[in-house]
């Protein structure tokens, strides 16, 4: 349900920011993400965190306002006016993230934000590589990937524009709930098998 983004529309703003929705835990986030923050050079940047989590005073404590600007809202129901403001998803993530079907990139790519992440867990599912987002295996391939969208607002536009496309087709409500019903309808016809228990 895609209702928190009616009436969505890009603010023009000073400044580039660069956005993260979601859970602040180091078993979601790298330990270095104020770190990855810090070394991105760009005129002006600001970063947008929202979430609550276990590791939020931790990763307050290590911020430094030595070059860029951060902002943490906390928990925000209406993400609409967050994602209004941003000029890049950033969400870089631990390797050994739980990340499944990542509501927070469904929704920034609804909006058609272009999105830097990590091929890790289920994202590497959502995003299509230089179509839809970019995926970065290193802390360095992720600065790079902000600044070089920084530096090229017809690739932002090009790949936001793709992910708000990718998103209308596969991440629709009824297309999701069409989806599902088919792979239980599937799986009902399947005979019954009998499984090893993971615990014992």
């Amino acid at each position: 349900d895609f209702n928190r983004l009616t009436g969505f529309q890009k603010r023009k703003q000073k400044g580039f920011s660069i956005g993260y929705i979601g859970t602040i835990d180091y078993s979601k986030l790298p330990q270095c993400f104020i770190s990855l923050c810090d070394k991105i050079n760009i005129p002006n940047a600001h970063f947008i965190v929202c979430g609550n989590g276990r590791s939020l005073v931790d990763v307050k404590r290590t911020v430094s306002t030595n070059r860029n600007s951060y902002e943490f809202p906390g928990y925000v129901e209406n993400i609409c006016d967050y994602l209004e403001r941003m000029d890049v998803y950033g969400y870089p993530l631990n390797k050994n993230t739980f990340a499944a079907a990542e509501q927070n990139l469904q929704e920034a790519m609804w909006a058609g934000l272009p999105i830097v992440t990590n091929p890790y867990g289920g994202v590497q599912h959502l995003i299509e590589h230089n179509k839809t987002g970019l995926l970065v295996e290193s802390d360095k391939d992720y600065i790079n990937a902000i600044e070089y969208l920084y530096e090229h607002p017809e690739q932002r536009e090009r790949l936001g524009k793709n992910a708000a496309a990718h998103a209308r087709k596969h991440f629709a409500p009824e297309i999701s709930a069409d989806k599902f019903e088919n792979l239980y309808k599937r799986m009902m016809k399947s005979p019954k098998t009998s499984k090893n228990p993971i615990y014992k």
